[in-house]
């Protein structure tokens, strides 16, 4: 008698546990995780560029991810929830510590296709 109360009680709880998760994906929708990137390369001489800063941007400009290139000029983010979809933006950016930035002209680029692998060639002011 006492197995089987506890089967039933597993039961209900198995069944319960389903269905919160139904009704919070329901509710929020699903939460995905994007990854993006690329590589960062100056136009001219087609040398890497370290440390330039990388920002995924929503269509009101609220940042969804961040990351800097490294010293082959890689970059890579993750960002969780939902994408800013067709009308997000990549932007890239020399900021060098420098008031008016560094030496390369900000790169801003409106096709999401770009963020999976794509390099992007920044011009010197």
């Amino acid at each position: 008698m006492l197995s089987i109360a506890k089967s039933c009680r597993r039961a209900l709880l198995f069944g319960l546990t389903g269905l919160v998760s139904v009704v919070v994906t329901a509710c929020y929708g699903m939460v995905y995780t994007f990854r993006s990137y690329g590589r960062v390369l100056d136009r001219d001489t087609g040398e890497a560029l370290p440390d330039i800063r990388v920002r995924y941007l929503a269509p009101d400009g609220t940042e969804l991810g961040a990351a800097r290139t490294d010293l082959r000029g890689d970059w890579a983010m993750e960002t969780c929830g939902p994408s800013g979809g067709a009308d997000a933006v990549l932007e890239f950016a020399d900021t060098d510590g420098e008031a008016g930035g560094g030496d390369h002209a900000t790169v801003t680029l409106t096709d999401p296709r770009l963020s999976r692998g794509g390099v992007v060639e920044m011009e010197r002011r």
